[in-house]
């Protein structure tokens, strides 16, 4: 029985949706961070945190994604 391989490179498309993806949880947590300074609840700044941590996820993401050759394509 043979193995097959996995191929962890994403497609330029995969990629492109994980840095807008990034930009959109980022603005998101921003706009919570700024409603959690805002009211004296605690729950805006747990959901920001857990945006930010989505954000940095998907930039993680996309950026395991490129290899040497495949820098210039995204």
């Amino acid at each position: 029985m043979t193995m097959l391989k996995r191929d962890d490179r994403f497609t330029f498309p995969q990629r492109l949706l994980l840095l807008i993806l990034a930009f959109v949880f980022a603005a998101t947590a921003v706009l919570q961070a700024f409603l959690a300074g805002w009211m004296s609840e605690w729950w805006p700044a747990v959901l920001a945190a857990a945006l930010a941590l989505a954000a940095v996820g998907c930039l993680l993401a996309a950026g395991r994604a490129w290899n040497g050759s495949e820098r210039r394509h995204l």
